[in-house]
């Protein structure tokens, strides 16, 4: 049995979250990949979201600065591969992911590229109807 003056000192909250943030501390160039939904943003400009997989979800955060550098911003249903940080906010006691970059994954670099070539046609007036030509009455050959 445990005598009172040998038994450990329980913490204090504030104590268990400083403690939380010491060891999530190293964890700053984080790479996560998964699909983006509830994206919200504020007044102020900052990127509330979801990052999941199958099986899992952390909330992440974009804030106003990160989002002015990043190429892209965080779209709902789409798949990205984001760099940042695991933070742990004491006074709500959550845990969330803070992200300074996103990229594409592969087949969203795809998707960005026939959007981006989609822009320029567009811009150079491909889809113009008075461009289209007729069909043919009669294919010769197929």
């Amino acid at each position: 049995m445990i005598r009172p003056e040998e038994a450990p000192r329980p913490l204090t909250v504030t104590e268990l979250a400083k403690e939380i943030q010491r060891e999530l501390r190293p964890l700053t160039a984080v790479l996560l990949k998964g699909e983006v939904t509830g994206v919200k943003r504020s007044a102020a400009g900052i990127f509330n979201f979801t990052i999941q997989d199958g099986f899992s979800k952390i909330e992440a955060v974009l804030f106003a600065d990160n989002a002015r550098r990043v190429t892209t911003l965080p779209e709902d249903g789409q798949v990205f591969v984001f760099r940042g940080r695991i933070d742990f906010y004491n006074k709500t006691g959550r845990l969330s992911f803070n992200v300074d970059q996103i990229e594409f994954d592969d087949v969203g670099k795809l998707r960005a590229r026939l959007e981006e070539l989609k822009r320029r046609l567009e811009a150079e007036g491909a889809f113009d109807p008075k461009r289209k030509r007729p069909l043919p009455r009669r294919w010769r050959t197929f």
